[in-house]
């Protein structure tokens, strides 16, 4: 006789079955040990785009007290385009995060990397 060689299929396991509290009630819940204040919630903007959308930000420099986090398609470097939204759109240099993605060969003529940024 011929013995399989395949291997037998593990059940899969039923997640509400495994899990007690995601069916019960919220006593049984998992409980947060260090519960936080509303005041101590952050939120950041992120943003993507072309050098020459900059200029769009300067209403929300003026209104966004948080953080914000940029992608900016440029040839130019993170300190130039901070010293640019510092100086021309009044925004507050602690607040951003910048990070140049320059323009790469294979993306030549095809238009703007909107997949590419938002990674």
């Amino acid at each position: 006789p011929i013995k399989s060689t395949k291997k037998k299929s593990l059940p899969i396991p039923n997640f509400f079955d495994e899990n007690k509290w995601v069916a019960s009630s919220p006593e049984t819940y998992p409980k947060c040990h260090s519960p936080i204040s509303e005041q101590d919630i952050a939120y950041t903007l992120v943003s993507q785009g072309t050098e020459g959308r900059l200029q769009t930000l300067q209403h929300t420099c003026e209104r966004w007290k948080g953080n914000i986090s940029l992608a900016v398609y440029t040839n130019k470097t993170e300190e130039t385009i901070i010293e640019h939204l510092v100086q021309d759109m009044k925004c507050d240099k602690e607040q951003l995060t910048v990070t140049c993605i320059p323009p790469f060969e294979e993306l030549k003529g095809k238009g703007f990397p909107y997949n590419y940024l938002r990674r």
